[in-house]
This record gives structure tokens, sequence and C-alpha cells, in this order.
């Protein structure tokens, strides 16, 4: 199993702050991408291979098509 990353952890990696990464989320789960999400309570950790994932793909940083 991957590593587990808290939401600080996750946005440090991706540079951004907590709420970027809460509009990110929706914008992912809109989108249909897995993002690795592990809820604990009711605490969301991360897959670190998941947002590495992200990060390495380029489609995922475009807006959507309307």
């Amino acid at each position: 199993m991957s590593e587990l990353l808290t939401k600080q952890e996750a946005c440090k990696l991706l540079r951004c702050s907590a709420r970027t990464l809460d509009r990110w989320r929706s914008l992912w789960r809109a989108k249909g991408v897995d993002v690795g999400e592990v809820k604990i309570r009711k605490k969301v950790s991360f897959r670190r291979d998941r947002i590495e994932r992200i990060l390495a793909s380029p489609k995922l940083w475009l807006p959507c098509d309307h």
C-alpha cells in the first residue's frame, strides 16, 4: 500500500493552500479522477502515488471544456 499523506502534506507536495486543494478535489471528482482519498474518521488522507500521478498528468490541470 502507498504511503498516506495528510491534507497539509498533500498541499505541500502540490504547492497549494488547503482551500485550493479542496477546489481541485471537487474538480477532479467531477472529472472522475481517482485522487486516492482515504477517509479515517472525519479526516481525509491521500495516497502519495496518486498525488504524484496527478502531478505528472498535464491533462488534469487543464480547465474543463464547456
